[in-house]
């Protein structure tokens, strides 16, 4: 779950600038993943073709569904002046639609996991780190949907996918891929 942004109406037309930078924030972060889609299943396809395109189509099902959660921020930026209580019940719908984009996400991760132990480019500790990620959204997305009270129990768990996203990313930036046999010159 996301952390609660505002604490309730007197605070929503104070907020709008934060509103409004989160919608730009997460429109980047959608084409970031877009962008992450193509180059995965392109590094990817190779290992297990269905599964890779899978993989793909998840991570896309998970920006679109963000994506069109984003229509409910901006609506609340737009209800916030004439109706603050409107615009509250705006960001929930958009909050619970992010969440709803994780369960994608998650499942995304656990076959990326999955792909890359085949592929051998990083190491197993790594690809073990990115499931157990993506087996902490799926709780926590689902928990947020099906069992609300359980979901605050879950939170520190995502310090599990925090982890495992610095550390792929650090090292592919780092160590880049390790690559099977004579590399060309």
């Amino acid at each position: 779950m996301r952390a609660p942004l505002l604490a309730g109406t007197a605070d929503i037309a104070a907020s709008l600038p934060r509103l409004r930078f989160g919608v730009a924030a997460d429109a980047v972060m959608v084409a970031c993943d877009v962008a992450l889609a193509v180059l995965f299943l392109q590094l990817l396809r190779h290992v297990q073709p269905t599964l890779a395109l899978l993989a793909a189509g998840l991570r896309l099902v998970q920006a679109a569904t963000i994506a069109a959660a984003l229509l409910f921020q901006l609506a609340a930026i737009g209800a916030a002046g004439t109706d603050p209580a409107q615009a509250l019940r705006f960001l929930e719908v958009q909050s619970l639609g992010y969440d709803l984009g994780l369960i994608f996400f998650g499942l995304n991760t656990g076959l990326m996991a999955l792909l890359l132990a085949w592929s051998g480019y990083v190491p197993r500790w790594l690809c073990a780190l990115l499931g157990a990620a993506g087996a902490v959204y799926l709780l926590g997305s689902f928990s947020r949907l099906l069992a609300p009270d359980l979901n605050a129990a879950l939170q520190p768990a995502y310090a599990v996918p925090l982890l495992a996203e610095i550390a792929l990313c650090l090292w592919l930036l780092i160590r880049g891929l390790r690559l099977p046999g004579p590399q060309p010159g």
